[in-house]
């Protein structure tokens, strides 16, 4: 489903309609619309198809995290290493 998040961006969010109402299949929204829409045909393919019995969908974000945290400790460490150089020549 479709959303607009406080900046007015598109964001989505993979949810199965029921005769119940809504009922997110994730937590967070998040502007993938692709990963999203394919996530939704691998479901709708299961529901689809009565002799399938399982159904695994993984989402796997270490790469982004591990980017992320590596890119951030890079800059801490370039600014303490900036601090003690400036303390050093004091």
């Amino acid at each position: 489903m479709r959303h607009r998040d406080s900046d007015g961006d598109s964001v989505y969010r993979l949810e199965l309609l029921t005769d119940s109402g809504r009922i997110p299949l994730t937590q967070l929204k998040s502007s993938d619309r692709r990963g999203k829409r394919r996530k939704a045909e691998i479901i709708n393919g299961f529901l689809s198809n009565p002799e399938q019995q399982t159904l695994k969908i993984v989402q796997d974000d270490r790469w982004f995290a591990l980017l992320l945290g590596g890119g951030l400790t890079a800059a801490g460490l370039r600014l303490l290493i900036g601090a003690l150089e400036a303390l050093s020549r004091q």
